[in-house]
């Protein structure tokens, strides 16, 4: 699945940048170096977001050590539902 996030991400930041000129009525492929930068920060976005959804899916669901890890702060639900800050020692 990563070589497809990968494709993806890449096409993904092709297009925002062909888009993006397009708008603008400009020449497509004005600065071939935008594209390519794009097409590069597109696949490692989409790569990040693979890993994160792998982390999420590999943790346990009431895990405050991974929440903990992935937010860096500590967390813990209050009676009314949302989330407040916790300070404790670790």
């Amino acid at each position: 699945m990563v070589a497809t996030s990968t494709v993806i991400g890449a096409f993904a930041g092709m297009f925002v940048a062909t888009y993006s000129n397009v708008v603008r009525k400009l020449p497509a492929f004005r600065q071939p170096w935008q594209h390519a930068a794009m097409i590069g920060a597109g696949a490692y976005g989409f790569n990040q977001l693979e890993a994160f959804e792998e982390r999420v899916r590999a943790a346990p669901l009431h895990d405050t050590r991974f929440h903990r890890h992935v937010t860096g702060r500590y967390q813990r639900a209050s009676p009314g539902g949302s989330y407040s800050r916790c300070r404790s020692r670790v």
